[in-house]
């Protein structure tokens, strides 16, 4: 879900924006050193949290099954409580943008990308799941 990060913050979608109230003045891009070293952690991070979702996929599939359904179009019971969990996640950084006074789009940047992000790797997750 890497993939998720790099087109979320690139110039096609909202690169620009977040990179002109973190890093006002400076251009786009102008990372200033070549570290790999903020990739790498996040890289890690992703992994462990992909290792949990799975596990907590796998929970929640053997307590529901993997095709109890609340109604005739809706996605199965497991994937909506994941996908509501992602946007919970994801909401819960507000107060820590709130009390640092950043910008509301800063905010709404990160949190959609958490969102869409999450709600990527359950979705994968559950497929791969499946039987």
């Amino acid at each position: 879900c890497l993939f998720v990060g790099y087109l979320w913050y690139s110039p096609v979608l909202f690169g620009r924006l977040w990179w002109s109230y973190h890093f006002p003045g400076r251009q786009f891009g102008d990372c200033g050193n070549d570290s790999k070293f903020p990739l790498f952690c996040t890289a890690v991070g992703l992994f462990i949290q992909n290792a949990v979702l799975t596990y907590a996929i796998n929970s929640l599939t053997e307590l529901f099954g993997p095709n109890h359904v609340v109604a005739p179009g809706f996605p199965p019971l497991p994937l909506i409580y994941t996908m509501v969990i992602a946007i919970i996640v994801a909401c819960a950084s507000m107060p820590h943008y709130l009390f640092a006074g950043q910008p509301f789009p800063l905010f709404a940047i990160a949190a959609g990308h958490d969102t869409v992000q999450l709600t990527a790797a359950i979705f994968l997750i559950y497929l791969t799941n499946m039987n």
